[in-house]
């Protein structure tokens, strides 16, 4: 009988069923899973270099060098870049050391598109200056790039603190020092190396010094923000796209922010004055320098004498007359 050895049509579409379930477990085990898929690399990479430990200055009794904050305007720059442009960015050195080899430092520099030397200047570490002298400095080799960048570093610098520039790249006195450093100058990368003020200067400090948006050392920091981030897009790297996820660039001080950052430096200047006398009490506070003795490793120990007219020892008789009308602490140093 025909029918007897037929199987029936619930048996077959059972074993279809099966084999479909079967065959596409197999398909599923050698075909490849897509993986998430990863952010895309910053087409970018800048460097910023602080710059060796060689400025200091004497504020109301306390020393501040050049590395401790250079370095700490340098990873303040590093977060801000990273959100406004499509960078990554590289710190060339800490503030471990006060003296870091600069061809170490130039072999970080290599295949960056944009690299800076972060500096401060020094005349004496004694507090010196007017209105206006001081203010900043920046140096590059004949690169249309270099000096693109070095004098975007100079006219943000002077539009974020309101003190002067050296009015063009290269200007400004060196002290025999050849800057860009030779170690620097064959980077093929874009480069310069600006002096963001004086750490000694009445004026420069307050503008090196002062929080801005929040931040210490904020008015430096923003300037060299916004100049990196601008010589960034002039070479075709995005920035400041906020439509895409970017920060946006930072906003430059009001009329009164940059009012009040005169104020502190004329405060200074009124106290120090420039003959050296206190204009605000008549002290006359000299400093010589004696000599230096040279020590191991680049160190350097120098040794000056200070003469301070106004020693608690040479009271006058206002000083005098307040301290017996029971009026308490030093009338007069």
């Amino acid at each position: 009988m025909p029918g007897l050895f037929a199987p029936s049509r619930r048996v077959s579409l059972r074993w279809a069923t099966v084999l479909v379930a079967a065959l596409a477990l197999v398909v599923s085990l050698v075909s490849p899973v897509p993986l998430a898929r990863a952010a895309a690399a910053p087409n970018g990479r800048v460097v910023l270099d602080p710059d060796d430990d060689y400025s200091h200055a004497q504020w109301g009794g306390s020393t501040y060098t050049e590395l401790p904050i250079t370095y700490a305007v340098a990873q303040a720059a590093k977060t801000k870049l990273e959100s406004l442009c499509d960078t990554r960015v590289v710190i060339s050195r800490d503030a471990s050391t006060a003296f870091v080899d600069r061809a170490q430092r130039a072999a970080q520099m290599q295949g960056a598109d944009v690299s800076l030397t972060i500096s401060l200047n020094g005349l004496n570490g004694s507090p010196w200056g007017t209105a206006t002298d001081g203010g900043g400095q920046a140096y590059a080799t004949s690169f249309a790039h270099n000096q693109a960048l070095a004098q975007k570093t100079l006219d943000e610098w002077t539009r974020f603190t309101g003190r002067p520039n050296a009015g063009g790249v290269n200007q400004g006195g060196t002290n025999g020092t050849q800057y860009p450093y030779p170690e620097f100058a064959g980077l093929p990368g874009t480069y310069a190396q600006t002096f963001f003020g004086f750490l000694d200067h009445n004026f420069d400090w307050p503008a090196i010094s002062a929080t801005f948006d929040g931040a210490p050392y904020g008015y430096v920091t923003d300037a060299m923000v916004t100049a990196v981030g601008q010589q960034l897009q002039a070479q075709g790297i995005g920035c400041g796209d906020t439509s895409s996820g970017q920060a946006a660039f930072p906003t430059a001080p009001s009329a009164a922010q940059l009012a009040a950052l005169f104020a502190l430096g004329f405060a200074n200047w009124m106290r120090y004055g420039s003959d050296p006398v206190n204009f605000a009490t008549g002290n006359f506070l000299q400093t010589a320098s004696l000599f230096s003795l040279s020590g191991p490793g680049g160190t350097d120990t120098r040794v000056k004498l200070t003469y301070n007219y106004r020693h608690l020892r040479h009271c006058d008789l206002a000083g005098l007359h307040r301290r017996n009308q029971g009026h308490r602490g030093r009338d007069c140093c």
